[in-house]
């Protein structure tokens, strides 16, 4: 039996949520294929008692900017020292900003999102994110405050990159986001459930379009593209934020689920698409890699489970009208995508499919 420990704040974000989800709810699972763990939220004797050390980013977001790299980074060190092998989990939205600093300090780097192209990230991206980058040099748009660069210097910590789990794998229904709520403060494990209902693509549609979102970011490369969707959708809907079963009866309604990147490419969103069974549109995502994948766009619609434009958005208006004049085609990709995400959220296949990629992920650090 290899012991895990996992040293993380807890539920106090969605993406901490979706980190710690399925690991929990498949616990037995885990303890199954000869792995246990622990979960502590603070550093004690005890945490050193284990073959493998995982680190929530999460966990030291505040510690940064109070203790300073060169303190947080000992810290780590001294962990290392200690463990055989210790792995920082990246838990952040989207494929860039990667914490650079720690590399040198970890076994290995997991991210739930990389770039395909790892050497992209021995390059500078304003914004530090590659699509942020693309509308700073295409349409010379500048956050008031740029980020610091955390570029990678050394290119064999390339090989320290490795994909952790998406943010897909949690609880996305109308009840998922107040259980995860009460898990925090109770934590029985009745509260961490994954939603077993879908709505499929063959019920009647009255709405074309959906395209809720917030469009107050404090990076301009940030929200740039959304407010250029929303620019363009005006004459045709709303784009402001209503409530959530407002806004999940919207989807379950509607053909066409537009779905921009915000602080990364991977959103919310997606899931609550991919559970309302609507056609999910994406800016071209072929630059990253995930896991799970569910976004597939190889213009077959037999395996794709969204459909994409490009990030200029020349063709946004274009995909729509197509969509919509085809839609008992499209519809296949709707159904492709809804019938990926219930694999992975809601079939003993998909939870065991989990349970060996994280059983893999160990395997590969323990000597």
């Amino acid at each position: 039996m290899y012991k895990i420990n996992i040293l993380t704040k807890g539920f106090i974000s969605p993406n901490a949520c979706a980190f710690l989800f399925p690991i929990i709810v498949n616990k037995r699972r885990l303890i199954d294929s000869g792995i246990s763990y622990s979960i502590f939220q603070d550093i004690s004797e005890r945490i050193y008692d284990c073959d493998v050390l995982i680190l929530d980013s999460r966990y030291f977001s505040r510690l940064w900017n109070i203790y300073g790299d060169d303190q947080i980074l000992k810290r780590i060190e001294e962990l290392k020292n200690k463990i055989n092998a210790v792995l920082f989990f990246d838990i952040s939205d989207s494929t860039g900003w990667i914490q650079s600093q720690v590399l040198p300090y970890v076994t290995a780097y997991y991210k739930s999102q990389l770039l395909k192209d790892k050497n992209l990230y021995l390059d500078n991206h304003y914004g530090n994110r590659i699509y942020t980058d693309y509308y700073h040099k295409k349409f010379n748009i500048n956050d008031e405050t740029p980020a610091i660069n955390r570029k990678i210097k050394n290119k064999d910590d390339l090989n320290k990159l490795n994909i952790s789990w998406n943010s897909g794998l949690a609880n996305y229904s109308y009840l998922g986001p107040y259980l995860t709520s009460l898990y925090r403060y109770l934590p029985l494990e009745h509260f961490l459930r994954y939603p077993k209902y879908f709505h499929q693509n063959l019920n009647i549609r009255d709405i074309d379009v959906s395209c809720r979102m917030g469009i107050n970011y404090p990076r301009k490369t940030v929200c740039y593209q959304r407010k250029q969707i929303r620019k363009m959708l005006s004459n045709s809907l709303r784009t402001n934020k209503i409530t959530r079963r407002k806004y999940l009866t919207e989807l379950r309604n509607s053909k066409i689920v537009v779905s921009p990147f915000g602080f990364g490419e991977i959103t919310l969103k997606d899931f609550e698409t991919f559970l309302s069974g609507s056609v999910l549109v994406k800016p071209n995502m072929s630059h990253m890699e995930t896991y799970p994948n569910f976004y597939i766009d190889d213009n077959a619609n037999a395996t794709d489970t969204i459909s994409t434009h490009t990030w200029d958005l020349s063709d946004l208006e274009t995909l729509i009208d197509h969509i919509l004049t085809d839609y008992d085609q499209y519809a296949e990709i709707a159904v492709n995508g809804q019938n990926r995400y219930r694999h992975y959220i809601s079939t003993k296949d998909g939870y065991e499919e989990f349970c060996l990629y994280f059983k893999e992920i160990i395997h590969k650090h323990i000597n």
